[in-house]
């Protein structure tokens, strides 16, 4: 029942047969933790890291910057979309009185809580813009927004400036 195994006995695992042939044999010995081959073969992994370090590190970058101009220009459209439907109420008509300014400081409020700086200077409002429905030809007002975005790192001359330009517009069908 107990089987011993002799000294010279081979072990099942060192037998050649089988899909993979070969097998462990009980006289390789394993390399000891510090062996030369081994040192280079760290060395090479530290070098392989200096080298791709830079790289993985300016693509993250690159993805972080680019979801927050995407972000910013999403901010910049709402904030259009939210003036041009407020300046198509009946109590903005511009029959009223002009209304631009009230306008304006809607998107650039808009903005402000979402922590985007525009000025009023980069708001165009246009209460007369023909809207064709099929039928007929109605009056909608259209505001649009220009805003330029600073990049987090201008890429070190790659890009052209350090500004992405982002526009928006917005147009709603008048209701006066």
């Amino acid at each position: 029942m107990n089987e011993t195994i002799k000294p010279d006995s081979r072990c099942p695992c060192e037998e050649s047969t089988g899909r993979f042939g070969g097998g462990l044999s009980r006289n390789r010995q394993l390399a000891p933790a510090e062996s030369p081959r081994r040192r280079r073969d760290r060395g090479a992994v530290i070098v392989e890291l200096a080298i791709l370090l830079p790289l993985i590190v300016t693509i993250f970058v690159i993805i972080i910057n680019l979801g927050l101009v995407i972000r910013e220009h999403q901010v910049i459209q709402n904030a259009a979309r939210e003036a041009a439907r407020y300046a198509s109420l009946p109590e903005q008509s511009p029959n009223v009185g002009d209304r631009t300014a009230q306008i304006r400081q809607r998107a650039i409020d808009y903005c402000a809580l979402e922590n985007v700086t525009i000025n009023a200077t980069d708001i165009t409002i246009d209460q007369f813009v023909p809207i064709d429905n099929g039928v007929t030809v109605e009056t909608g007002t259209r505001v649009a927004i220009r805003y330029a975005k600073n990049v987090l790192i201008p890429a070190a001359g790659l890009l052209p400036s350090s500004e992405v330009g982002l526009a928006a517009q917005g147009t709603f069908r008048n209701l006066y």
